[in-house]
Order: structure tokens, then C-alpha cells, then sequence
């Protein structure tokens, strides 16, 4: 199957791609991009079940809502895999379609992630809000979730450099987490919000080993970060990047600033 070039894959779409990280965690454990390019636009018949796609033209249109821009002739290297080994079919109109097994195992997958996100997301913000009254519940979830964001670029993208030296980021992708705090504030509070909005956005890390769907969210955020990443690097290099990213922990030091261990 066609090799992909890291240079298809822009770390400028990662912001998007966040979004729709519980589809990346959904994916099914892959070993390379092939796989994960596979497994995305099987996503597709889930996402949009009422589209009946005929090309790859469609499915790489589609494919843009995870944040990826993946040339034509690679989603049609990928369909023509899918649908010699029968994972997807075609009907006389040329129409492709899910098998509804399949259809019914993915959308759990999806389901399963996104309900997690949602259990975190509103017992995590019941307690702010007692916390924090003067902070609005969507505008703190909105500064946790840029800064989440923020930091597993960086470090996804510092992991992939570290592993591969012909990978050159910006120098923006090697900020300090201080800092990448500090920005997300900025981009979501208003100034007079910004000193308790910190302590709210990194009081989601404290002691965050008493809270196992708090640390199991984050472990998903890491499977999500990595089928994102595995796609700007080579195979031999994707699978020493699962490793460096399944050493990620979050922890608050003494300064209450988060960092990596």
C-alpha cells in the first residue's frame, strides 16, 4: 500500500482534528497510517450514515471533519484495500456501503468514547461550579479542552521529532506548558477570569489517580493523539511513537504548573 509523507499532514489541522478526538480514540489498534487511514473512513459511513458514497473523491471531502487534508490517490489506494477485503461492498449503483455488523461495532466504539468524555465532562464541571461560581461551565470545559489540545501538539509533535530527525516543527510547537496555559487563558477568559480559570483548569489534575474516568479519559485523549500522529511518520517510527505517548502522565508539581514526567 501506497507510504504516507509527513509533509500530506499538517500540524495546523490539529485543532479540528481535537474535536472529533473520541473518533481518533475509537479507532481500532493499527500499525501503521494504512490502517488508520482505513479505519477513517470506515468512520465515515458512521458519521455521515445518510451520505452513500461512491468515490474517493467523496470519502477524502469527508474525511476533512477529523482534521485531515489526504490526497485523493491515497483514500483510493485505501478503498480499493477496504473493499477487497470485503470491509466494504458495493452495490450495482456503485454505491458503497458498511456491512451493518461492522456499522454496529464502530458506532459502539464512537458511542463508548464520547459517553466517557461526557461523564467526565459533567461531573468534573459540577464541582467547578461549586468551586468557581463566578466561571461559566462551557467556558471552563472550553479552556480545559484548548489546553488539553495545545499540549498533546506539542507533545505528540516533540515525540514524532524526537523519534524521527528528519521531522522539523516550529519552534511555536516547543512551548512550555506555562506557556501554552497562559495562551489558552488568554484565547478564552477575560482578564478579571484568568487567575481563577487557572486553578479551575488544573485542579483537573490533581490527584487525578482518585478519579479513574478522569485518568481513563486522558489515556484516551492518548490513543486518539496517537492513530492522529502515526499518520505524519513512517510505520517503524509509529510504533516507537505509541511508546513515548503511552509514557505520557500528567501530574501538578510544587508550582502548580503542569508538566510532563
Amino acid at each position: 500500500m501506497a507510504q504516507y509523507t509527513r509533509e500530506l499532514f499538517k500540524p495546523g489541522n490539529f485543532s479540528l482534528a481535537f474535536e472529533q478526538m473520541c473518533n481518533f480514540a475509537a479507532i481500532a489498534k493499527t500499525r501503521n497510517a494504512d490502517e488508520t487511514l482505513g479505519q477513517l473512513i470506515l468512520q465515515c459511513f458512521v458519521v455521515f450514515p445518510r451520505e452513500k458514497f461512491q468515490n474517493a473523491v467523496q470519502l477524502a471531502e469527508a474525511i476533512t471533519i477529523f482534521g485531515l487534508k489526504i490526497p485523493e490517490f491515497q483514500v483510493q489506494v485505501s478503498l480499493d484495500h477496504l473493499i477487497a477485503d470485503s470491509r466494504l461492498q458495493q452495490t450495482a449503483d456503485s454505491i458503497l456501503t458498511l456491512p451493518n455488523r461492522d456499522r454496529t461495532q464502530l458506532k459502539a466504539r464512537i458511542d463508548e468514547a464520547k459517553a466517557l468524555e461526557e461523564r467526565v465532562k459533567q461531573t468534573w464541571l459540577e464541582n467547578i461550579s461549586r468551586r468557581f461560581p463566578s466561571l461559566s461551565s462551557d467556558q471552563v470545559w472550553k479552556g480545559l479542552q484548548d489546553y488539553l489540545a495545545r499540549t498533546f501538539r506539542c507533545h505528540g509533535l516533540q515525540a514524532a521529532a524526537l523519534l524521527d530527525n528528519t521531522l522539523d516543527i516550529a519552534p511555536a510547537y516547543s512551548e512550555s506548558l506555562f506557556s501554552l496555559l497562559n495562551e489558552s487563558l488568554k484565547e478564552t477568559f477575560s482578564p478579571e477570569l484568568r487567575a481563577p480559570a487557572r486553578d479551575a483548569i488544573l485542579s483537573f489534575f490533581v490527584d487525578i489517580e482518585d478519579h479513574p474516568e478522569q485518568e481513563t479519559y486522558i489515556e484516551q485523549l492518548e490513543d486518539g493523539v496517537f492513530n492522529y500522529f502515526s499518520l505524519m511518520v513512517d510505520p517503524e517510527v509509529a510504533v516507537r511513537l505509541q511508546k513515548k505517548l503511552s509514557q505520557l502522565t500528567l501530574f501538578l508539581d510544587t508550582m502548580n504548573i503542569l508538566t510532563f514526567s
